[in-house]
């Protein structure tokens, strides 16, 4: 009896983290490769719940093939003794309940998220192959691996504290990047900032022990970043088994009715609104987005979490006969939609993936950590999209709103950049393109 490979999946535990490992997992179990997906306690119960609830066609067969396990909260925060005694045992567990009669396979290899520093260590130690998965740009990625170059150069300390205040390059063919914009120095608080330095710092011991590294781009999207990390094999942008089925993994239940609904609005005529699943707005920002959007006379299809803003909403009137109000949209299947003109964004990497795959101008809204500088690639670098920029209290204006939808939706500039990107990500990812080769030699390197 043939025997598959068995590879243990350890994301971040955050919606941006989980989504992209699933679809990794989904691309792999197609290949005839086992996989174990290890999500936190809190994160597992919600995916269950939110699997339980779908009606999509084919999500009770991934469930089937990809087995998703908990583990306990707060790792991260966890010393290395502990953490690595936690994963040797999540591994004994799963191997344990294996039955080699049916063909079964010990777990072999771990496909770890960059930022599950801990399980690096213990994976060598129990002599399993390793893969990591870089969830950010190659740009990004090729700053975190410049720590400790920065840190000798006298720019930060060794808390990544900036000694400088200056602009830098890390490559003369990447852009300048301000030492305030490092993304451990933008965040909504300075605890996770302290985190993300710390992760980001372990992320070079890390790698050292990685028998592959992954990334979630494609070699002509970041040429530049591509030649200075020959050894990162890039397999983007990810398309999970089934574009129908994305609700493995979800945190929040799409609310599918919104695609009935663009099925009735003209095409090119739809602003989408989507955050991500971090972002938060105050009352007053809040405001000034619903009233921007009003300002423009065009429909929206805008995803608001329940956890988005804590402020009592009250639009202009007329506002919610115009658009769609949702709590979570099926992305992909909304930006693959002829009616979406546009794309507002925070612009985390798997949202700017997704708009350049499917040909999507964007309007960047970043939040946080490395959304600064996607969203600089995307107004400055591929000239895919437009910046909106807050006035002196902080505060992205309505009329700065208006002004920017206008204004991307009439550049035609913008919109013959973005259909070549499409076309780039789409050759990448399809057939005998570097992507697809890349992800092809992986998991046959898997089966060895």
């Amino acid at each position: 009896m043939v025997r598959q490979p068995h590879v243990l999946v350890l994301p971040w535990p955050a919606q941006g983290h989980v989504m992209p490992l699933m679809q990794v997992s989904q691309q792999i179990v197609d290949n005839g490769v086992k996989v174990t997906f290890a999500i936190t306690e809190s994160i597992h119960s919600q995916v269950l719940a939110n699997l339980s609830s779908s009606s999509k066609e084919g999500v009770r067969n991934d469930l089937n093939r990809i087995r998703l396990v908990s583990r306990p909260e707060g790792l991260e925060y966890q010393n290395q003794e502990r953490a690595s005694d936690y994963f040797e045992e999540l591994v004994r567990k799963i191997n344990d309940e294996i039955d080699g009669d049916n063909g079964e396979e010990k777990v072999s290899c771990v496909i770890a998220d960059a930022t599950v520093y801990w399980a690096y260590e213990p994976a060598k130690k129990l002599g399993l192959k390793i893969a990591m998965f870089c969830p950010t740009s190659l740009a990004v990625t090729a700053m975190t691996l410049h720590i400790p170059k920065l840190i000798e150069m006298g720019i930060i300390d060794e808390n990544g504290t900036p000694l400088k205040h200056e602009m830098i390059k890390i490559s003369p063919a990447l852009p300048e990047i301000s030492i305030h914009d490092f993304l451990w120095l933008r965040t909504y608080d300075q605890g996770m900032g302290k985190l993300l330095f710390h992760v980001s710092f372990s992320i070079n011991k890390s790698i050292k022990t990685a028998d592959w590294v992954l990334c979630n781009s494609f070699d002509k999207l970041e040429p530049a970043a591509y030649d200075m990390l020959p050894y990162i094999q890039t397999i983007g942008p990810l398309v999970a088994s089934s574009e129908v089925n994305q609700t493995m993994g979800q945190f929040w239940a799409e609310d599918s009715t919104c695609l009935t609904w663009l099925d009735s609005q003209p095409v090119n005529s739809v602003i989408y609104i989507a955050f991500g699943s971090i972002t938060t707005l105050k009352r007053d920002q809040f405001s000034e987005l619903v009233h921007g959007l009003d300002l423009t006379g065009r429909q929206y299809l805008l995803v608001i979490r329940s956890d988005m803003t804590n402020a009592s909403i009250t639009y202009p009137g007329g506002f919610t006969e115009k658009g769609r109000i949702v709590n979570w949209a099926p992305q992909r299947e909304v930006l693959a939609h002829p009616s979406v003109a546009c794309f507002m964004t925070h612009c985390g990497w798997n949202s700017t993936m997704d708009g350049l795959r499917f040909g999507i101008p964007l309007l960047c809204w970043p939040y946080f950590a490395d959304q600064i500088h996607n969203s600089t690639y995307v107004s400055d670098e591929w000239k895919t999209g437009l910046r909106l920029n807050k006035d002196g209290n902080g505060i992205v204006s309505r009329n700065e709103i208006k002004s920017k939808v206008e204004e991307l939706i009439a550049d035609e500039g913008i919109k013959t950049r973005v259909a070549e990107m499409k076309k780039l990500s789409m050759e990448s990812a399809s057939k005998g393109g570097s992507s697809s080769k890349n992800f092809y030699n992986f998991v046959e390197a898997l089966k060895c």
